[in-house]
């Protein structure tokens, strides 16, 4: 029976099916090779991961952009809260967002995370003093040693969630803002009044999204895929928070207030610049 299932594994010497117990099939071969497939690409994409690491995260980020924003765009539409005058898919804006996942967004995500992963080390390892005998003027000597405690790693993932959104989150936010609004070729006026607008809402989402998924990821996920994995929750981020400005600035609500402008006051221009 061993060499029975040993053979059936390897895909081979089908005459040997007769020799398998009675009532038992034989397992079906249909997906074994898609399977083995993207385990081969898998193991590929991590190899790249670990040896190119800056490269492989921009273009990881650069093809999780562009579809979070081809997302967006689908939700947009079947939502009706697309902006004026838009007729189809906006192949440019698309670009925008797979241009600043690739040059922007990949290399200062594998930095940060890489850097984060050294400034928690406190909690992952102590140093134990060594007693050196005959070498007095070296002076002491420590051994480090990995910590195992429960209490160690629930302090390493809280500070990593506090310090990600207090030193990164917060400024990216900006920087995206203001990058979004560079590449779109508008005014520095326009990028600082689209961040006076935008960033206190969505630091507040922020907080909300990324604190439970930066928990999960911190905790679950090994360290050198932490980029990707907060790639993908930023394609889920940034389709939200895109049909959330869309839904504000062309929603409904957005037409009944523009219709109705304040006694005195010019009738409101076009938010196409303060959108995301």
């Amino acid at each position: 029976v061993t060499l029975v299932a040993a053979a059936r594994s390897l895909g081979g010497l089908p005459w040997l099916d007769g020799l398998a117990p009675a009532g038992r099939e034989r397992a079906p071969q249909v997906g074994r090779g898609r399977a083995w497939s993207m385990a081969f690409m898998l193991r590929g994409y991590v190899r790249a991961l670990v040896r190119f690491p800056v490269l492989t995260n921009s273009a990881t980020s650069c093809v999780l952009y562009g579809t979070g924003d081809c997302i967006a765009q689908k939700v947009e539409k079947a939502y009706k809260v697309e902006s004026t005058g838009k007729t189809h898919h906006n192949y440019d804006r698309t670009a925008r967002m797979c241009l600043f996942g690739a040059v922007c967004a990949g290399p200062i995500l594998s930095q940060w995370y890489s850097l984060l992963h050294r400034m928690t080390s406190v909690y992952r390892y102590q140093y134990v003093a060594m007693q050196s005998s005959g070498f007095p003027s070296l002076g002491s000597m420590y051994r480090k040693d990995i910590l195992h405690g429960r209490l160690g790693r629930f302090r390493e993932v809280s500070l990593k969630v506090v310090l990600d959104q207090l030193l990164f989150q917060a400024p990216f936010l900006n920087f995206y803002f203001i990058s979004m609004n560079f590449l779109e070729g508008r005014s520095a006026r326009e990028g600082w009044e689209r961040c006076k607008k935008n960033f206190h809402d969505a630091w507040a989402y922020s907080t909300a999204f990324w604190s439970p998924a930066q928990l999960m990821n911190f905790s679950l996920v090994p360290v050198h895929l932490h980029t990707p994995v907060v790639s993908v929750f930023s394609m889920v981020w940034l389709a939200f928070l895109s049909v959330l400005y869309h839904q504000r600035d062309y929603g409904a609500n957005a037409e009944t207030s523009a219709s109705k402008p304040p006694a005195g006051a010019e009738a409101p221009a076009s938010q196409a610049a303060l959108t995301v």
